[in-house]
């Protein structure tokens, strides 16, 4: 289900997929905490990390772009500026869930 669609711009472009597969994207490395505590950043610590920040009602979506580089965005609300956006995810894990929730998109790519 697709809480703030009607309120997305990019809603005609954008593949929508399951935030919590979309945090698996932009998981990896370690974070700083503001006690000095490192932790990892697992695509746990990501979901929860956006759930405390901006509630349960996310909309985490893929922005297909030519170069390849995708944008990854999570929309929190429906106001213009509610929402995440980057192209940080790991690439190979992008692409999979790219193709994976869409079809339109799988069936453009080259056959190998």
């Amino acid at each position: 289900m697709h809480h703030w669609h009607e309120h997305n711009p990019w809603g005609d472009r954008a593949v929508y997929v399951p935030v919590e597969e979309m945090a698996n994207c932009v998981a990896g490395g370690t974070i700083r905490l503001p006690d000095g505590s490192i932790e990892g950043r697992t695509a746990e610590f990501v979901l929860i990390h956006w759930q405390e920040q901006f509630g349960h009602r996310l909309d985490a979506y893929i922005l297909p772009q030519p170069s390849g580089r995708h944008l990854l965005g999570v929309r929190f609300g429906p106001e213009g500026p509610q929402y995440l956006s980057s192209e940080a995810g790991d690439p190979e894990k992008v692409e999979a869930l790219l193709r994976r929730y869409s079809n339109e998109y799988a069936a453009s790519l080259p056959m190998p």
